[in-house]
Order: C-alpha cells, then sequence, then structure tokens
C-alpha cells in the first residue's frame, strides 16, 4: 500500500465527511465488489477512498491468517473500523461481507470483543435497535435480502462468535429460534455450507445439556449428510442425560421427524433404536406418533436403563462395525442405570474378547475407564486380571501396562492388597519376558509394578518385603542380561520406599533394619558393581544421607568378602561417599564404620574435620565416633596425643548414663579397650572399661565385657579379681574358649589343684571340630582362633614352668609360630586380597606385637632360668627387633628397660647402658603414666648401678623404696587422674612378687648385690641373712676366712644343720635365687666342717645339678620334637625335672687309674671349692682360700682371670692384619717375637703362681700316685710319730692329709714351699723350722713306694672356672688330663664307651675339613697329605663344605677340622646338639673351645655342641692360636697319638707331650684342651 497507516486514515476520515455518495451496485457478482470479494490480495487500479478501505481490509485479514493477530494494535483496528465505515458509505453489500470477514479472522484468532461489536453494529445500523442479545443477533439477518447463501454467512458468523464465547445463560428459546431461522435457508446451501452449518449446529448443541439442544441435534441429523457415529451416540447421550417426564413433549415431534426422514431416505435406524425404544416408553397415552413403525425387531430388549448397558446386551461384539460403535459409545461419559447389571455384562464382553488383538484391547480399555466409577468393577477387574495372564507382552506389553494401570488406579483406595499383588506380579511377568526382547517395555513394565507395590507398602508397611523381593529379582536378572545402568532407577526406588516407610526411626534401629531387610539385595548390588566397568553412582543409593551412607558400608562388607580384591571399586565408592555426604558426623561414622570392614588408608587433612553439626544424624554417637577416629589415626600414627583424645572422648562416652549400647557403641569400646591393653596401658583400659559397665547397662553383652575385663585383671596380676568376673561360658565357640583360657590362667597363677584339669578340659576345646581352622567362616575368625591359640600355648608354657621347664619351652615356641603365622597371612600380605579390615587388623597388629614380646620375653626370662645364654641372646635380639618396627613409646620405653636388665644378667653393660638411655629417651616422650614403666624403668637403674659399681646407687635404691612405699597405699607420685585409676584399681597389689625380687637382686653377689641385710622382709632375703650370719658366726678368728676346711664326716651343729635344712626349701625357686642359696648352702657345709655323709652327698648333688642342668636343657631342647601343625599342645605334658643321681655312680664307674676333681668357686668367699672322686672312693671336699699366703701378683681368683683376659687379648692384637702387615723388617720381626715371647711368659708365670700360691700341697687332691690304703696307714702312724717329737706336742693326722703329702712331687722346685703349706694345714706353727720338719720326714716319704701312677685326671669344670688353662698348671702339665662340663656327663661316657677304654677307638674312616675359608694354605699343605691319602677317609680341601657334608662326615669314625674357628658357622649348632651320636673330634682352630661365659649365664660353645651331640672325644682351643704353632702341636699330637706314625699312647698324653713343641708353649701350647675321654687308637692289625 502506497499510504501509511496515518494517511489512510485522513483518507477515509475525508470521505466519510464528504456528503457525497457513490450509488451502489445492486448486482450481486458487480466487477469490483467481485474483485474485491474474491480476490482480496489484488489491489484496485483506481486509488479511490473505498478501495483503499478494501484494499487495507484485504491485506490486514491476509497477514492474520498467515501471520497471527500479534500485529492488531489499537491504531490498526481503529483503521478496520474505518475501512468498513467507508465500504458501508458506498457499497453496504460488500461492507457486510467484509465485515464477517473480518469478524471470521478475529474470532478465529481469539479476539472476541472485535467481532461482537462489529456484528452489533452491523445489526443496529439495519435494524435502528439498541445493544441487541446474542439471540437478537442470530435472528436478525435478514437485511435487505440479499440472498439466502450470504445470510446462511452472517448466521454461521455470529454461531461461531457464540461458541467462541462459550455462552451458557442464552434463553431456552434459543434452539428454536436457530431452528427457526436455518430451516429456510438450507436447501439453498451448497454442500459445503450445509456441512460447516450443520457442524457449527452440532458444536452448539453441546454448550449445555438441555431438552431444547436435544432437539437442535435431532434437527441437526435431519439435514446432516453422512451423520458420523461419535455424534449420534452423544445425541442418545443427550437423551439420556436430559431424559424426564418433559423430554417426551419438548422433543418427541421433532425425533419422530427424524426418523421419518431418516426412513424416507432408507438410511439405518440401528443407532437410534434405543432412543426409539425410549420414546416408546415414555409416549403418553395421548399421543398419536406410531414408535413401533420405526422399531423392525419384534422383541423390546431388556437392558433399557442406560445406552451403554442395551448396547453391550445388543451389539455383536465380534462384529467389527459393532464392536466401533460400542467402542465410540464407551469414550463419550454417561451415567449408567444399573450398575450391577452393567457389571454383569461388562464380564461377559471381556470373556469374549481375545486381548491379542488391538480392537478389542481397545474396547477392554474403553469398558474399564466406564467401569471405574462402579460399585461393582470388581468382578470386572477379576476377570480381565484372568485374561491378562494369557496375553503375550512381547506384542501387547502397552496394553497390558494400560489396563493394570488404569484398574491399578480405582483399586489403591480401595484396600484391595490382593487384587493389587495380582496386579503387581503380571506386571512383573511382563517385564521378565520382555526384558530380552524389549528393554524398554520391560522397564516400563517393572516400574510399574514397583508403583502397586508402593501402594501396597503404603496401606500397609508389612507388604514392603514383597516390593524388596521383586526388586531383588529384577536387578538379579538386569545383572544376568548385562543391563547394569537400568538398574539404577530400580535400586533407588526400593530405597526411597524403605526411607518412607522408616521416616523418623531411630538411627541405630534404622541401620539396623536396613541391615536386615536388604541383604540379599546388597549381594546383587555387590556382584554388579563387581561386574560393572564403571561406577556404581552412589546417589542411587537412596535420597537420605543415611540411607546412602548405610548401604554402602553394607557393599563394603561383601566386596570385602569377594575374592579376589575389590580394593578399587571400594576404592571407588568411599571417594563418592565423601562426595556426596553433606553430614560430617555422619561421614565419620561412615569411615568409623568401613574401618571395621575393610583395611583403608584413614587421612583426614585436620583433625577439625572432627568437628560434629549440631543436627547431624549421628549428633547421639558424637564422643564414641570421635573416640574411634582418633583411635583409628593413632592406630596408623602411633600417636600418643591421638590415643590420649580417644581416651577422653570414651571416658566422656563412658561416664553418660545409657540404658542401651549400641552393637556399634559396644565394638569401639572394646577396641578402645584393646588398643589401651597391646599398648601396655592395661590399667587405663581396666579403668575406662569399669567406669563404662557402671554407667550402660549392656544387656546380654556384658558378658562379652565381663571377659574383657576378666583379661585385663589377670595382665594386671589380679587372678582372684579375675575370677569373680568370669561367671556363665560364651555359647560362641572362640568366646568359649578364651574364657575358659582366663578362667584356667586364674586357676594356674593361683596354683589351684584343678589346675592340670582345666588345662586339659582348656586343650579339649580344640578338638571340636567348630574350632578347625578349615571350619571358620571368615579370615577375621581365623586370626581370631590363631591368636587364641598362641595365648592357650603361652598359658601352658606358664602351667609348665616350674614343674617341666622343657615342655614350658617349647609350649611358647609354639605360641611363637602361630603368631608367625598370624603375621605370614595377615599382617604381611601382597594386597591381591582383602583379608582383614582396618580396625581389627590394626588391632590385630598391636596384639601380634604385644603378644609377640610377651612370647619372647618369656622365651628370654625361661632362657634365663635355663641358664642358656645363646638362646636367650636370640630371644632378646627378637624383642629388639620388634620394637624397632613398631612405634608405641609405652611399650618401647618398657621393653627397653627390661632389655636393660637383660644385658646386666650378661654383664654387658655397655649395651644396657645403651638401652637405659633408649627407654629413658622414649620415657620422656609418653603422654601417659605408667606404673610397669617407671618400675622398669627405676628397677633397670638399680640394677645397672648396683652391677656397675656406681656411686649413685643408693640414690636410686631409696626411689625404688619410695615406689614401693607408695604403691603398698595404692598411690603413685603422678597426675591425679592416674592416682585416680591407680587407687580405684588397688593397683599397689601387682608388684609384691617383684618387690621380693628386687629385694633378693640387692644381695646377689654375681650381680655385685653387697647387701647383707635387707630392708625388704620376704622368705628370701631371711633365708640370705640366716646364711650370711651363720657362715661369718666366727669372724672372730682373723685367720677363719683364710683357713682350709676339708670336709670331715659327723655330727653337724644344729646352727649349721637348720640352715641347711631352710635352704632345701628353695630348690624350686627360680634358679637364680635356688641356685644362690644352694651355693649358701655349699658355704653352710664347709663352714661347719664336718657332715652326715648323706647331708654332703645331698649338696654335692645339688652342686652337680647345677653344674648339668641347664646342659641337659639345652640338650633335651634340642632333641624335642616340636610339633608344627598343632595349634595348641596335645596334653598336659607330666612333670619332669633333670636329674644328676648318676653322679653317685661316678667312683663305681670311674678306671682305677682315673681321678676326677670338680673345680667351683665361692663367689662369697673367692675361695675354690675342690671334690676329688677317685675310684671305689667317698668324694672328698675342701675350700681352698686363694689368698691364704698373701703373695703373687694374683692371689685372687678374678685377678688371675683378669690377667689371662688381659694376656688373650694382647695376643690377639698381635696377630691382627693391622699389625702383622706393619712387620717388614728383621727389627719389626725381632720387636713382634719380643712381644710374643713376653706374653708367653707372662702366662706362664701366671700359671705358675696358680700352682704356687693357690694349691701348694693341695695340688695332692688332684692324684699322681696311687697308694694302697695299708701304706697310708702305715705311712700316716710314722708321720705323726716324727712330727709330734720333732714339735714337741701331739700332732693328729688324717687320712687325707697323709694322701696329700704323699702325692707331692719332692724333686720339683716348687716341693719346699707345698711342704711348707701342708705344715701350716696340719697347724705346725710358722714358728716352728720347717727344714728341719722337712728333712725330718723326708726319709719316709722316699721309703713310701705307690702301687700305681693316676693316668689320668678328669676335671669337671665349674662355669666360674673355665676360663683359665689348668692343664698346664705345672703339676698337671704333664699329665693327661681331660674337662667335663658334669660329672653325669661323665659318667654316661664312661658307662657309653666302657670297651673303648682300653681296647681304643677305629679310626678307619674318618672325615677331615681342612681350611674351609681356603686362606690357610700353610695349613693345607701341612695336612692334606696325612689326612687325604688316607684309606676310608674323605672330606673337604680348601672349599667350603655344606652341613650335610658335614652330617655325613659324623657319620665316620673321627671327624677333624682344621681351620677358622670350630666350623660352627658350617654347622649349626642346634644340628650338632641334635645328633645322638657324633664321633671323637678334632676341632683345631682358633677358640673352637672358647666358651662364652655371659653373667649369670651357663657357658656356651661350639666344644660343649660336640659334647651334647654325643661325641666322647674332642680336642679344641681355648683361645686364638697362630697357624704355624698350632700345626706343630697338632702333627705331633697325631705322631704320639699313633695317627700318623707307630702305636702310641693315648690323646690324653700326646696332648700333654706336644705341648712344647710349640715356639710359645704357653700362649700357643696350653691353649689346646680335651674333653671327654683320652682314648687311644685301637690296633687294626
Amino acid at each position: 500500500m502506497s499510504l501509511n497507516l496515518e494517511e489512510l486514515e485522513q483518507v477515509l476520515l475525508s470521505h466519510l465527511k464528504s456528503p457525497e455518495v457513490r450509488e451502489p451496485q445492486r448486482q450481486v457478482l458487480a466487477p469490483r465488489a467481485a474483485l474485491k470479494a474474491r480476490e482480496p490480495n489484488v489491489q484496485p487500479v483506481v486509488q479511490d477512498p473505498v478501495d483503499l478501505a478494501v484494499g487495507f481490509i484485504n491485506e490486514i485479514v491476509s497477514e492474520t491468517r498467515s501471520l497471527g493477530t500479534h500485529r492488531l494494535d489499537s491504531s490498526i483496528l481503529r483503521t478496520i473500523v474505518l475501512c468498513l465505515e467507508a465500504v458501508e458509505k458506498n457499497d453496504p453489500i460488500l461492507h457486510i461481507s467484509k465485515t464477517l470477514e473480518v469478524c471470521k479472522v478475529f474470532i478465529s484468532s481469539g479476539m472476541l470483543a472485535e467481532p461482537r461489536s462489529l456484528l452489533e453494529h452491523l445489526f443496529c445500523s439495519k435494524t435502528q435497535k439498541h445493544s441487541p442479545s446474542l439471540e437478537d443477533l442470530i435472528g436478525g439477518y435478514e437485511f435487505a435480502g440479499f440472498g439466502p447463501k450470504l445470510d446462511a454467512e452472517y448466521i454461521m458468523v455470529v454461531l461461531e462468535l457464540i461458541l467462541a464465547l462459550r455462552v451458557h445463560n442464552i434463553s431456552t428459546r434459543f434452539p428454536d429460534t436457530i431452528i427457526e431461522k436455518t430451516s429456510p435457508l438450507i436447501p439453498s446451501l451448497d454442500r459445503q455450507q450445509r456441512l460447516k452449518l450443520f457442524t457449527l449446529l452440532s458444536q452448539f448443541c453441546t454448550v449445555e445439556q438441555t431438552p431444547e439442544s436435544l432437539k437442535l441435534r435431532y434437527y441437526t441429523l435431519m439435514y446432516l449428510e453422512d451423520a458420523d457415529t461419535e455424534f449420534l451416540l452423544a445425541t442418545i447421550l443427550h437423551f439420556e442425560r436430559v431424559c424426564d417426564a418433559s423430554v417426551y413433549s419438548s422433543t418427541a415431534d421433532m425425533f419422530y421427524k427424524l426418523c421419518s426422514s431418516w426412513a424416507q431416505s432408507q438410511q439405518s435406524l440401528r443407532l437410534l433404536e434405543f432412543l426409539v425404544y425410549k420414546y416408546r416408553q415414555l409416549k403418553p397415552a395421548s399421543c398419536t406418533l406410531r414408535w413401533e413403525a420405526m422399531i423392525c425387531q419384534p422383541v423390546v430388549p431388556t437392558a433399557l436403563d442406560d445406552h451403554i448397558s442395551y448396547l453391550l446386551t445388543t451389539l455383536d461384539v465380534s462384529d467389527t462395525n459393532d464392536r466401533r460403535i460400542l467402542l465410540k459409545a464407551l469414550e463419550l461419559e454417561r451415567p449408567i442405570a444399573n450398575e450391577s447389571f452393567f457389571a454383569a455384562s461388562v464380564c461377559r464382553v471381556i470373556k469374549r474378547l481375545d486381548f491379542n488383538v488391538k480392537p478389542d484391547q481397545q474396547l477392554v480399555l474403553a469398558l474399564l475407564e466406564v467401569s471405574k466409577n462402579l460399585t461393582p468393577s470388581l468382578n470386572v477387574y477379576d476377570m480381565t486380571t484372568i485374561m491378562l495372564k494369557d496375553l503375550d507382552p512381547l506384542v501387547h506389553s502397552g496394553f497390558g501396562i494400560k489396563t493394570l494401570s488404569l484398574m491399578t488406579e480405582v483399586l489403591k483406595h480401595q484396600n484391595q492388597p490382593k487384587r493389587l499383588r495380582n496386579f503387581s506380579n503380571l506386571l512383573f511377568h511382563f517385564g521378565g519376558k520382555l526384558l530380552t526382547k524389549h528393554e524398554t517395555e520391560a522397564l516400563r513394565c517393572w516400574h510399574k509394578c514397583l508403583g502397586v507395590e508402593d501402594i501396597l507398602v503404603e496401606q500397609n508397611t508389612d507388604e514392603f518385603g514383597q516390593l524388596k523381593n521383586k526388586v531383588e529379582r529384577m536387578l538379579n536378572m538386569l545383572i544376568e542380561t548385562e543391563k547394569y545402568t537400568q538398574s539404577y532407577d530400580i535400586i533407588l526406588h526400593v530405597f526411597q520406599s524403605f526411607e518412607q516407610v522408616h521416616l523418623g526411626w531411630e538411627v541405630e534401629k534404622y541401620q539396623d533394619e536396613l541391615t536386615n531387610t536388604f541383604g540379599v539385595l546388597f549381594k546383587l548390588i555387590a556382584r554388579m558393581i563387581v561386574r560393572m566397568d564403571y561406577k556404581l553412582p552412589v546417589k542411587f543409593f537412596g535420597v537420605c544421607d543415611k540411607t546412602r551412607a548405610f548401604v554402602t558400608i553394607e557393599l563394603i562388607k561383601i566386596l570385602t568378602a569377594m575374592k579376589p580384591s575389590r580394593r578399587d571399586q571400594i576404592s571407588a565408592l568411599i571417594v563418592q561417599v565423601k562426595n556426596e555426604l553433606h553430614d560430617n558426623g555422619l561421614f565419620l561414622y561412615f569411615l568409623s564404620s568401613i574401618s571395621m570392614i575393610i583395611e583403608f588408608g584413614l587421612a583426614l587433612k585436620s583433625i577439625e574435620a572432627l568437628n560434629f553439626e549440631t543436627n547431624s544424624v549421628m549428633s547421639g554417637y558424637r564422643d564414641i565416633i570421635v573416640c574411634h577416629i582418633y583411635l583409628l589415626q593413632c592406630c596408623a600414627q602411633m600417636d600418643e596425643e591421638l590415643l590420649m583424645k580417644s581416651l577422653a572422648a570414651a571416658l566422656s562416652w563412658a561416664k553418660t548414663k545409657r540404658a542401651k549400647v549400641s552393637v556399634y557403641e559396644l565394638e569401639v569400646l572394646t577396641m578402645v579397650v584393646r588398643v589401651l591393653n597391646y599398648s601396655d596401658l592395661t590399667d587405663y583400659a581396666s579403668y575406662l572399661l569399669e567406669v563404662a559397665r557402671q554407667n550402660a547397662d549392656f544387656g546380654d553383652s556384658d558378658l562379652k565385657l565381663k571377659i574383657e575385663a576378666a583379661s585385663l585383671k589377670l595382665q594386671l596380676g589380679l587372678p582372684n579379681d579375675a575370677l569373680e568376673l568370669l561367671g556363665e561360658m560364651p555359647s560362641n565357640a572362640l568366646e568359649a574358649v578364651r574364657y575358659k583360657m582366663l578362667k584356667t590362667e586364674c586357676h594356674v597363677l593361683l596354683k589351684h589343684d584343678t589346675a592340670r584339669e582345666e588345662c586339659t578340659e582348656l586343650l579339649s576345646l580344640f578338638k571340636n571340630e567348630q574350632l578347625q581352622l578349615s571350619k571358620q567362616s571368615s579370615k577375621l575368625d581365623v586370626s581370631k582362633l590363631l591368636m587364641l591359640a598362641a595365648g592357650v600355648s603361652v598359658l601352658m608354657s606358664l602351667f609348665h614352668r616350674e614343674k617341666n621347664k622343657i615342655e614350658s619351652v617349647l609350649n611358647l615356641k609354639q605360641s611363637i609360630r602361630v603368631l608367625q603365622s598370624v603375621m605370614k597371612n595377615f599382617l604381611v600380605t601382597d594386597g591381591s586380597s582383602i583379608e582383614i579390615d582396618l580396625c581389627h587388623k590394626n588391632m590385630l597388629k598391636m596384639q601380634f606385637v604385644s603378644s609377640m614380646l610377651q612370647a619372647y620375653s618369656s622365651l628370654a626370662v625361661m632362657m634365663l632360668e635355663l641358664g642358656l645364654a645363646k638362646d636367650f641372646e636370640y630371644y632378646e635380639a627378637e624383642i629388639e627387633k620388634v620394637l624397632t618396627h613398631q612405634s608405641c613409646v609405652v611399650l618401647k620405653s618398657k621393653y627397653f628397660f627390661k632389655l636393660a636388665k637383660h644385658h646386666v644378667y650378661k654383664n654387658d653393660l655397655s649395651r644396657a647402658k645403651e638401652f637405659l638411655e633408649k627407654g629413658t629417651r622414649y620415657a620422656q616422650q609418653m603422654r601417659f603414666e605408667s606404673l610397669q614403666v617407671e618400675f622398669e624403668k627405676l628397677t633397670a637403674y638399680e640394677l645397672f648401678y648396683q652391677t656397675a659399681e656406681c656411686s649413685d646407687v643408693h640414690v636410686i635404691r631409696d626411689k625404688v623404696d619410695l615406689f614401693f612405699r607408695l604403691l603398698a597405699e595404692h598411690e603413685i607420685d603422678g597426675g591425679k587422674f592416674y592416682q585416680q585409676v591407680v587407687y580405684e584399681l588397688k593397683l599397689g597389689r601387682l608388684l609384691v612378687n617383684e618387690k621380693e625380687f628386687v629385694a633378693f637382686l640387692r644381695m646377689f653377689l654375681p650381680l655385685n648385690g653387697k647387701e647383707k641385710t635387707s630392708r625388704v622382709e620376704t622368705a628370701v632375703t631371711k633365708i640370705k641373712e640366716m646364711i650370711f650370719e651363720t657362715v661369718n658366726q666366727d669372724l672372730e678368728n682373723i685367720f677363719a676366712r683364710d683357713s682350709v676346711v676339708v670336709m670331715k664326716e659327723g655330727v653337724m651343729d644344729n646352727l649349721y644343720a637348720a640352715c641347711i635344712r631352710e635352704c632345701a626349701k628353695f630348690v624350686n625357686e627360680p634358679r637364680l635365687v635356688s641356685e644362690d642359696i644352694s651355693k649358701g648352702a655349699i658355704s653352710v657345709l664347709l663352714a661347719s666342717g664336718a657332715s652326715l655323709r648323706s647331708d654332703l652327698d645331698s649338696l654335692l648333688l645339688r652342686n652337680e645339678l647345677m653344674r648339668y642342668e641347664s646342659i641337659e636343657y639345652d640338650r633335651k631342647l634340642n632333641l624335642a620334637v616340636e610339633s608344627m601343625r598343632q595349634l595348641v599342645p596335645l596334653v598336659c605334658q607330666p612333670d619332669y625335672q633333670v636329674s644328676a643321681t648318676q653322679m653317685h655312680n661316678l667312683p663305681s664307674v670311674l678306671p682305677s687309674n682315673w681321678v676326677t676333681v670338680c673345680l667351683d668357686l665361692d663367689m662369697s668367699s673367692g675361695c675354690l671349692l675342690l671334690t676329688r672322686y677317685g675310684p671305689k672312693q667317698d668324694p672328698i671336699l675342701l675350700k681352698l682360700p686363694l689368698e691364704r699366703h698373701l703373695i703373687g701378683r694374683h692371689a685372687s681368683f678374678g685377678s688371675a682371670v683378669q690377667e689371662l683376659e688381659a694376656i688373650i687379648q694382647e695376643s690377639d692384637r698381635t696377630t691382627r692384619i693391622e699389625v702383622t702387615s706393619l712387620v717388614k723388617s728383621r727389627a719389626d720381626r725381632a720387636n713382634w717375637w719380643a712381644q710374643r715371647k713376653s706374653l708367653d711368659r707372662r702366662l706362664k708365670q701366671l700359671l705358675w703362681e696358680i700352682d704356687s700360691h693357690w694349691f701348694g700341697c693341695f695340688k695332692g687332691i688332684f692324684g699322681r700316685l696311687v697308694f694302697e690304703k695299708d701304706v697310708v696307714e702305715e705311712t700316716r702312724v710314722s708321720l705323726e710319730r716324727i712330727l709330734s717329737k720333732e714339735v714337741g706336742h701331739s700332732i693328729e693326722l688324717g687320712t687325707f692329709e697323709t694322701e696329700l703329702i704323699l702325692q707331692l712331687d719332692l724333686q720339683l722346685e716348687s716341693a719346699t714351699s707345698d711342704v711348707e703349706d701342708w705344715f701350716q694345714h696340719i697347724q705346725i706353727s710358722d714358728e716352728a723350722d720347717y727344714r728341719r720338719l722337712f728333712l725330718a720326714i723326708e726319709p719316709e716319704l722316699q721309703r713310701v713306694r705307690p702301687r700305681s701312677t693316676v693316668d689320668h685326671t678328669v676335671l669337671v669344670v665349674s662355669p666360674e672356672c673355665v676360663k683359665l688353662p689348668w692343664e698346664s698348671v705345672p703339676f698337671l702339665r704333664n699329665r693327661s688330663v681331660s674337662r667335663m662340663p658334669s660329672i653325669k656327663m661323665l659318667v654316661d661316657l664312661l658307662i657309653e664307651h666302657e670297651k673303648h677304654l682300653n681296647l681304643g677307638i677305629s679310626v678307619a674312616t674318618g672325615y677331615f675339613v681342612i681350611n674351609p675359608g681356603g686362606d690357610l694354605k700353610r695349613t693345607e699343605t701341612n695336612f692334606t697329605e696325612i689326612f687325604a691319602s688316607r684309606c676310608g677317609w674323605e672330606g673337604i680341601i680348601g672349599s667350603r663344605p655344606s652341613e650335610e657334608q658335614i652330617l655325613q662326615g659324623f657319620q665316620k669314625d673321627l671327624y677333624v677340622y682344621v681351620g677358622h674357628g670350630g666350623g660352627e658357622q658350617y654347622i649349626r649348632s642346634k644340628t650338632v646338639k641334635s645328633m645322638a651320636k657324633l664321633p671323637p673330634a678334632l676341632l683345631l682352630g682358633c677358640s673352637s673351645g672358647k666358651l662364652k661365659l655371659q653373667g649369670v649365664f651357663k657357658p656356651h660353645g661350639t666344644v660343649y655342641n660336640y659334647l651334647m651331640g654325643g661325641s666322647p672325644m674332642v680336642v679344641a682351643n681355648l683361645w686364638d692360636v697362630t697357624d704355624k704353632d698350632i700345626d706343630k702341636f697338632t702333627l705331633h699330637v697325631l705322631e704320639k697319638w699313633g695317627f700318623s706314625g707307630p702305636s702310641g699312647c693315648d690323646i690324653g698324653h700326646s696332648i700333654a707331650q706336644s705341648r712344647d713343641v710349640c715356639v710359645l708353649p704357653y700362649l700357643n701350647g696350653a691353649a689346646p684342651v680335651l674333653y671327654g675321654i683320652p682314648f687311644k687308637i685301637r690296633n687294626e692289625l
């Protein structure tokens, strides 16, 4: 358009104001009018105002039809009105046409006010009426008679407006008006207009349901060609809704006309038959309408109450058309007059339908839709449900879902659980069948199924189990078909349902219910997690945080139990929970809980993470959760600060009164108690447990806590308290074993007579099949069983400790083997499988460490008891290893102090000091106070200061005494809290026995305990004081201590006898005590000077037992067969004590020309104790004071030993490579030899002083000659006579004194001093002329002739005496001398090898090991020819032998080792000691015969190993020697022995004759010694 809107308005306004009016064209089809009416988009050529107006109207109409009404603002609307006015002024017909056209556009666009205004304006302009109604508008179309079509258009526009306005308050005459106004027009309308008109009329009929509008329907049907079924059915429904007495009068005529019209046009009245029957029923008597003529069937149907019932009974549903009619009828909402009849009809119809046919499905749905509001619909639903069972869901799942959903919607408010359950089952069944074919439909079915289950749960929460079961089955099928993601919503659904059902439950009850409800579901989800390649989102585990957390906890439990390890999946779950949970307290509880399930790294960035929100669901558990988190961190870092915080939180929880304690709280309490216990804070643990039990009701769990409390009491040394706690035995097998173990331990500690019976019953429990490892349900239970078994073995060791020490040690070793199995299988894993959860693994680690320390410490104590230093060292080292790999400062400090004491026992004071410093350092780091640590610290320092003879010993001793004084009142010098713990638990009872032992050590001379009286009055200190007083009662005689005492047979003074009887009561005390008291008894015996033979034999037997007992225990332990497969000992072993009664057989088995002398040292007096055994002679016991002459540099035993050690140490120094490498010139060599020979002279001098100053005349006790008894007696009488005459008074001699002087070699240089010593012994004053006396008796001594000479002397050397080379003391140096550790071992050898004493041994076969280290080439050259060329001999030369080769060598007649040491580096000592019978052995290496002396322990070394292994003869070196000298010695021995030369003497004489071939006859020649029997070589020819 060329003009804009404003310009157009101006043109139109000017036109309207102009008086000029064009003559309107009357022709209907005038060119311009036709142009404008039919071609609105064609612009007129002449641009007059009317043309402009029409053009504008056409443009707006076109735009509105295509673009909508968004451009129709008020200015355009105003312009349209001006345009219409302009057109109306010049062309009324065109004005009407354009007005109607604009109105239609406005109405279709939803603009209703404008068309109504235009129509009203049009009506008013033609009729001159104002404010017309809609009814006025419908009747006012006859304006100028422009033709029926235009009139019809007008009416249709008005009808459209009325429909659009949805007017409901029109008058009842309105339909009649429409009928009246439209009837004349109908014949002139074309088909399209007619269709449009009656479509509008049919729509109009639905505006209101009145008889008048029904009449309009009938009118419409009369003229509506091919009326559709929907309209007909709607008409019938209209009739049903308005049917009353008045409907007939108002509508019958019209309906009758309709029927007549249809009949004339031969249209079927079938759909109208229902109405015909109804009008026939309603027909009044006065009516003349013949309804019968309209009905084809003479029989009137019975179901005329409502149309649907009529159709159900009259239509053939198998007929497609009838089914369609019925379906259409059902789609219309209509009243049901007879619901029961209707329901029955529906059931009959449904029964005839085929649910697998789609049209029938539609009909079913329609019938159900109609039935849903009817009371009797249950029967319909039942029938439908039955029919649905045969439905093929693969084809018709949608129908099934719709049908069941429709029925569910109806029944969900009617309390029909059984019917809903059937619906749910069907849906579940459909989903199962569809899953592999139509996944989406399957899931639809299942979600609908779960919806039905939700309804059931809402009605009755007990139905939740059915929902859960269905979910489990769904999930199982989804997993099997690998449709994992499809299961997420199902999982979420069931947890949401659970949350709804259990809304508001207390958190513990909620978690328990969740756990108990979803056991199977959790397993299925876990299985799905394992199979998935991606994470399962935690958000599908419910909506609530607590549900997600608790579900994840249960899943982790299951994943943990799976094999192989599922660590990745578990870690992913933990990370997700960390990110998903917003409740910090709940997250901490989650961490705490999963720590009881799986091992994982617990790392909280900050300790502030422990803060709980006030609204946390776990706020009621704050203290116990915080306690556990601190505990976990403590176990990871072993930080005492964290452990203290954990204890503080636990005490806060324990002090709160509680009516009930949850399983979680019980678990955490148990854990913190055990961690404290395993951290050696047992007193704190016991206190915490007592407080908790006082303030809470633990219900059935209290039995478990009583057992825990009893265990703590036992570890605190309170068996009576523990026994009171042990009431009823628990039913659980593992707990029952623990209960029985604790009860048995109480009986053992209390020394009840029933202890053995209790132990037997305890061991019998392990025969129960439930306690087999293979029967345990989890790795955790296996570990618990193993730890119990280890504990039982420790208990059995305790039971056997006093009466069967061998079994006690074996029990402890068995315990350690079990513990090592725990470490190997549970603590040191490769991570491939999840064995034990974090909490229990942490506790297991701590329990393992505690148990290992306990077991190793007990073994160390047992080795101390047995005197076995080497094993003691081993277990000591193991304790140190265990401490190295753990970080508990309490344990470290306690055991380092124990190790310090252990090293004091070994006399290793430098190492003891190191451990004291370590223990002190860790004690300073301790945050906890500890009674045990304080005790160990104080007593360790006191023992160290005492042994090291520090001046501060009295200061530390006062602290120890103060400690015990406070403890007696259950007090301690510490913090208030710990004072409360000590006081309430009465911990002063703990260390009573320890106090007694401390008092004993102060009087224990081997550890420099020099107290003669004790501040602590105990049985041991009393007997010690009694011994001291008895032995030293004769101190007024200043010479009494230096007097030689020779025991005589006679009656002992009562004072001495009483003391000895008291000493006998201590034989079963610990070794240190019993041996010390036994040695004291011997001192008393010697102080008495006389005793009955029985008393002497008894004490000598005890003395022998002290020598032999440790060796026998060592041998037994090595021979013991240890059960490697048993968890616990099979039975209680009978009592076993080492016996040495065979020593009484020595005089009877000793060869006639042999003498045995026992060398012992009295530590209190420093005297040598010599016991001589001769063939068929009673033993002679004498005490030989070493300082009786007070001359010589080395008068005391200790100084002699120190001198020997200094000589050997200096000798070793001179042979070291760093010294010998400097010897290059002749002068260097001369200087080196000068040093060596000087040492040789020093050793010779030392041995000469021992000979001269120690033994003097008493060297005769060693026996050199054998005299007849009558000769001795005759000589005694002669000597008494001569000496009495010479001194002027009577001299009495005994047989012993006579033999002493007879045994002296008067040709020796020392003869004069020896005779003088003899004169002093027989109490001839030194004022006498000893030389004159000697000259007087010499002829008599020269006259006496011995029967024979002593061929061999056996020295039974006590541990204190083993270092000295007694064999090289001048009076023994040229004699055949051998050593033995004990008389018992000597007797055994003499009995076993009796035939070899005279015949000798065979050396036809033998095994040699020469220079195995490869560095003694000269030695190799010297001996290769001798041994390698010998027939029947084999061996190794110049290379390292295997243990198996040496064992084969032990099968030969003789074993020879020539190399470094004694060959112990090539064969284990245990292997050697375990041999049943070893051959004679020549161990010719450096120090092969050296015995290691370590404090209070018995000596040990390679040579003892061979003796224990049954070797009857061993040659070895006491110290390091040079290879050249010892090679010369060895070659000479072999020649003299007859091995490499003609038949010779026995090995003892060979050694004696070979010492001087050495360049250094003492420094090297005194080193070789013989142990055992001095065999000679048998002549094999």
